[in-house]
């Protein structure tokens, strides 16, 4: 699935299905906004958007971005989190900066 584009006035939401986890963090934070009944499911206008932009940071998978068109600054970005394979299998998430951002956007597999 392609990332999809939903404007409002003073934000600007973005969503890619395929990396989405369903850990309804959207819909729980903000349900005027995240709505997967409606269509389009997302009305970025029916909260501000330092709410809309506050429910976006806590997407766990990064399927969920943000651009501000109000001015204010922008997603941050994070430390980079690496992920490495071990033995039969098994991972290890080595730390790199000063906490862990597990937002899939800024995984890097090694």
């Amino acid at each position: 699935m392609t990332r999809r584009i939903y404007r409002g006035t003073d934000i600007e939401v973005s969503f890619d299905g395929d990396l989405c986890i369903h850990a309804t963090e959207c819909v729980r934070g903000l349900p005027a906004v995240f709505d997967r009944e409606r269509r389009p499911w997302v009305f970025a206008d029916n909260a501000t958007a330092e709410e809309v932009s506050a429910v976006i940071e806590r997407c766990p998978s990064g399927a969920l971005q943000y651009r501000r068109l109000d001015g204010a600054p922008n997603e941050p970005t994070g430390p980079v989190t690496t992920i490495t394979a071990g033995a039969w299998g098994t991972a290890a998430r080595a730390r790199v900066g000063p906490s862990v951002n597990c937002r899939a956007q800024r995984m890097a597999v090694v």
